[in-house]
């Protein structure tokens, strides 16, 4: 028994129809899904950019704080240090000594301490640095720019506060040419300033 619209011969063109609307449907439901999925990504994003810079800020602030803690103690003791040394007569002969006893207790108790460099604007320096060889161990040299040094600095060798040996050898150091001299000139007493990381002359480390 057939139907109205078979009788009439609208069967075909009905189910032809119904195909398209399903057709247009699935294609208009495919354009919701990416139109939604393109939004929740671009929103997705922003919400990981927001959150990435929030963190970024969070991690800055947590480190300059760390940092503070780190070099204040360290700046404290450089203060200390440097009226330490406006004490002694740096023309007397007994120089290298004075700076050794002022000196070395910062080297071997302050463990964010490996050392400490002293000049004049004349290019005198006077460096105390651990060996690194043992525990206590301290080495010191002196660079004069007295002609009769002959391009010679002044070595000697420390346990804790125990005179081990000295001697002499040649080297071409200029304090002037160091990243911290240059930092240092011309620097308001007692401030202290900071140099980017350089390598050290002795170690080349």
């Amino acid at each position: 028994m057939k139907t109205l619209t078979e009788t009439l011969g609208f069967g075909t063109d009905v189910e032809l129809l119904h195909r398209r609307l399903l057709r247009n449907l699935g294609v208009l439901a495919l354009g919701l899904v990416g139109l939604v999925m393109t939004a929740v990504l671009y929103f997705d994003e922003k919400l990981v950019r927001t959150l990435s810079v929030n963190l970024i800020e969070q991690s800055a602030a947590a480190v300059q704080q760390e940092l503070s803690h780190f070099f204040e103690p360290l700046r404290r003791s450089l203060r200390v240090a440097v009226r330490q040394i406006q004490l002694e007569d740096l023309e007397s002969d007994g120089v290298l000594d004075s700076l050794f006893l002022s000196l070395s207790p910062f080297v071997l108790e302050y463990d964010r301490v490996d050392g400490l460099s002293v000049a004049n604007m004349r290019g005198d320096a006077y460096v105390l640095f651990e060996s690194g060889e043992r525990d206590g161990e301290l080495l010191e040299r002196f660079t004069g720019t007295d002609p009769k040094d002959d391009g010679k600095a002044n070595w000697r060798r420390w346990h804790q506060d125990v005179f081990v040996e000295e001697w002499r050898r040649a080297t071409d150091y200029r304090p002037q040419e160091r990243p911290w001299f240059g930092v240092a000139e011309g620097a308001p007493l007692d401030e202290v300033r900071w140099t980017e990381p350089y390598a050290f002359f002795t170690t080349k480390e």
